[in-house]
């Protein structure tokens, strides 16, 4: 079964393999939103990181641009890579969370997608 349907939006964990969920649920016209670590993105550099504020914790969000290539079908896949900054590092040492997203940035602010 197919993982979302035109308009669904769906949550998902890291562990889900970002850039195929990512680039199925876009082609069924479906919204995705998937943590991920960094080291797990594969493409060419992120666009500028710039600044959109600060989550309901008053943690700094960041939003960039990245093209990802989706591997089944070698499209190429723009989403948003909100990065939510963290005080003080987990217990893996990292010191961001970061979350792909393809939701349109006027639809679903850098805060409202870093609460789901």
């Amino acid at each position: 079964m197919p993982l979302g349907a035109k308009r669904d939006c769906i949550g998902a964990e890291r562990n889900f393999g970002p850039l195929g969920v990512l680039g199925g649920s876009a082609r069924r016209g479906a919204f995705l939103v998937i943590r991920h670590p960094a080291s797990n993105v594969v493409g060419p550099p992120p666009g500028p990181r710039r600044g959109v504020g600060h989550d309901a914790k008053g943690r700094a969000l960041y939003d960039q641009t990245l093209c990802l290539t989706e591997p089944d079908t070698g499209a190429t896949l723009v989403v948003h890579r909100i990065t939510v900054q963290l005080p003080t590092p987990t217990r893996d040492g990292d010191t961001a969370l970061h979350i792909l997203t393809n939701l349109p940035g006027a639809d679903a602010p850098a805060a409202q997608i870093s609460a789901l």
